[in-house]
């Protein structure tokens, strides 16, 4: 049994739903149909008070008798239901459907759309669906998207976005944009990215930028990596950032790298770090943006926190961002912390922070096990992480074994 055949065995109670063009689409939006019968009418004589299957067991063969006398819109309606889920006769009631929507119904139409798309017929049932939308009927417009991008009709698709979007599916907005796109029409498609990113969709302006990179299409690339920062989209930011990065441009390098950061890219605050604490000796300034990268779970950013606090003789609050960036597998803070721990003879913390560190071919985390064995008195396992912190590069590493020989 199809769905649509089940609803006249569900009572009508709003619940069965058509699956057959992808989306579930409660029975209430065929059933609001019967908007026009819920007051006597004159050309039919009927008063509708109830359900529809009421309706259909009251005054449904009445409705067939005097569709087929008067062919009245409202009798014909009733009489096309009744052929349809009473009798099954499809036969009989498709044409009078077809009538229906002939004349501007557009339940009749969304009717029909659903009847094909359960019978797998996407041709009609998209021509169905897209009448019922441009009849202003919302589910018929949804259906018919859906149907239309199985089908491949471009063109038809887009005209039916276009009466989505305007209707506020972000959305279609979007979708409609990358086909307008595709087709050349590249200045309305930004018109309709723009409107995506003013509602700050930052999945539509990612997507709309990736849909250019794609193309390599630089100019209008450029435009959305702009209109997506100007949005507060990190993304965009951060590659405004990298083209001025390229252009040694750092007036606007600065501009944008504040931006990405502000707005979540880490790499930007680390960026932003290095560059005041190693270029510029604003260790105040670059601590700010360390901090910031840090809060956004970088180890290296952390890592550049502690060495600012290590500079300015704050070890205490340098070793928790060494911690943090160990924690975030930055080998090298794991070696800081060991080396700190090493001053204060806390052992097991140089094992536990260290050993890893040092497995990963960190130097400094080496040097420290072996400085921490030699205090253990070790000799043997002191000598042996020495060695692999030479062949590592660290020189205090290679003082301390040529002294052991």
């Amino acid at each position: 049994m199809n769905n649509l055949q089940s609803v006249s065995e569900s009572g009508f109670n709003g619940r069965t739903s058509f699956t057959g063009y992808g989306k579930t689409v409660i029975t209430g939006l065929i059933l609001s149909f019967l908007g026009m019968f819920p007051v006597c009418s004159s050309a039919t004589g009927f008063l509708y008070e109830g359900n529809m299957e009421e309706l259909i067991e009251k005054n449904g063969d009445r409705a067939i008798k005097q569709c087929a006398e008067k062919h009245d819109h409202n009798s014909c309606s009733i009489a096309a239901h009744t052929f349809y889920y009473k009798y099954r006769n499809y036969n009989k009631a498709i044409p009078l459907f077809n009538e229906l929507c002939d004349k501007h119904d557009k339940h009749a139409c969304f009717l029909l759309g659903a009847h094909y798309s359960e019978r797998n017929n996407n041709t009609e049932a998209g021509r169905y669906f897209t009448k019922a939308c441009h009849l202003n009927n919302p589910a018929g417009c949804s259906a018919a998207a859906d149907i239309l991008s199985k089908t491949q009709n471009s063109s038809s698709l887009a005209d039916v976005q276009k009466k989505l979007c305007d209707e506020g599916s972000i959305k279609d907005c979007q979708k409609l944009g990358i086909y307008l796109a595709g087709t050349g029409k590249k200045d309305q498609a930004m018109r309709l990215f723009e409107k995506t990113c003013q509602l700050n969709q930052q999945e539509y302006c990612i997507e709309a930028v990736s849909f250019f990179e794609e193309k390599k299409d630089r100019i209008y690339t450029d435009k959305m990596y702009q209109l997506s920062c100007n949005r507060d989209v990190t993304y965009g930011c951060y590659k405004l950032m990298q083209e001025n990065i390229a252009r040694k441009n750092e007036p606007e390098t600065q501009k944008y790298a504040v931006k990405a950061c502000n707005t979540g890219t880490t790499e930007a605050c680390i960026y932003l770090a290095e560059y005041y604490f190693e270029k510029h000796n604003n260790p105040n300034k670059a601590k700010g943006y360390a901090l910031k990268g840090c809060e956004l779970k970088s180890g290296k950013s952390c890592n550049i926190a502690g060495r600012i606090l290590t500079d300015q003789g704050m070890d205490q609050h340098s070793r928790q961002y060494f911690i943090k960036a160990c924690n975030l597998d930055d080998f090298e803070s794991c070696g800081a912390v060991a080396e700190i721990s090493i001053k204060n003879k806390n052992y097991n913390d140089v094992e536990k922070y260290a050993r890893k560190a040092c497995i990963e071919k960190n130097a400094l985390s080496c040097y420290t096990m072996g400085l921490k064995y030699e205090a253990q008195h070790q000799p043997e396992k002191a000598h042996k992480n020495f060695i692999r912190a030479c062949n590592l590069g660290e020189n205090r590493a290679c003082a301390k074994t040529n002294n052991m020989l």
